[in-house]
């Protein structure tokens, strides 16, 4: 799911308020990097944010990844549009989960 995210939002605090959005997603070298239209460009440095990455419709299809850590300072950014503002993620949490992979044992 890393390497072809069907879905990605950020979630953040921005002026004393919870903001979610939809972000592309780009993992390589062990870097986690969420790309947000420009007029989201002002997220600072060490912001806490929480990003979900997810699939599936039905209850047996749901999967996904969560991580929670804090923005980095722009050092570098994947090759992509000018209209997107890339932000590296330093995880200080993962967490996934696969519901179809577990088996349910009627009792």
């Amino acid at each position: 799911m890393l390497l072809s995210p069907p879905r990605a939002n950020l979630a953040f605090i921005e002026n004393g308020q919870v903001d979610a959005v939809p972000v592309a997603f780009r993992y390589g070298e062990n870097r986690y990097w969420a790309g947000l239209a420009t007029a989201f460009s002002g997220l600072q440095s060490e912001t806490a944010v929480h990003l979900v990455i997810d699939d599936g419709e039905y209850h047996t299809d749901l999967r996904g990844i969560a991580i929670s850590g804090r923005t980095a300072r722009q050092t570098a950014k994947p090759s992509d549009t000018e209209a997107i503002v890339w932000i590296e993620i330093i995880p200080e949490r993962i967490t996934a989960w696969d519901y179809g992979s577990m088996r349910w044992k009627r009792t």
